[in-house]
């Protein structure tokens, strides 16, 4: 479960990512993002694998890789508004009914792994352009609690979820993949 500091289903630690290597994790997330979705653009079968879900409440591979640019662009956004404003308060993104509200299970492929680099991309530039003072600026984050955080809990926040998200997209295409050829597989946790 994640602690906000710490997740302990990931292995994340938020005191050991410094704030000058959020700009290159988050690009390096965007490009194993795209990776992960590439074959799928070509490859019917692979298609198949990335769309289904392991479980009716499990994500499918595609609607994590969905979620994951929703986060990355509102958090783009909420570092603009917590730069603009003291202590902003976050508005919820609905990370639950998005997936049914923006439909992710009918994005295109191709336009999701362009997509996802070019949010993180996004992302990264902006608080590589940060200074010192900025990082500390404060806002206040929903979730699980509406809590008082700086701008760099929010940029390892970020990786984290991009890291948490990817072990999810692993273990649903592993879990899509068992299921399609009538195995079983690890399957990935339920969404929160």
């Amino acid at each position: 479960m994640a602690t906000m500091d710490s997740c302990t289903q990931c292995d994340f630690r938020y005191d050991e990512l410094r704030v000058d290597e959020v700009p290159d994790t988050l690009r390096l997330l965007g490009s194993a993002y795209r990776a992960r979705l590439v074959p799928g653009v070509h490859d019917e079968g692979q298609e198949r694998v990335l769309r289904r879900r392991p479980e009716p409440l499990v994500w499918s591979a595609l609607e994590y890789a969905c979620h994951f640019r929703d986060v990355v662009l509102a958090q783009r956004e909420r570092l603009y508004l917590a730069l603009a404003e003291d202590t902003p308060r976050f508005a919820s993104i609905y990370r639950d009914r998005r997936v049914v509200f923006a439909r992710y299970s009918d994005d295109r492929i191709e336009d999701v792994a362009s997509e996802v680099g070019m949010a993180a991309g996004l992302l990264a530039r902006a608080f590589a352009r940060l200074d010192d003072s900025q990082w500390q600026r404060q806002c206040i984050y929903g979730y699980p609690a509406p809590m008082q955080r700086s701008i760099a809990w929010l940029a390892r926040h970020t990786v984290h979820e991009g890291r948490h998200h990817l072990q999810d997209i692993d273990a649903g295409i592993s879990a899509a993949r068992s299921a399609l050829s009538g195995g079983a597989a690890t399957q990935p946790h339920r969404w929160r």
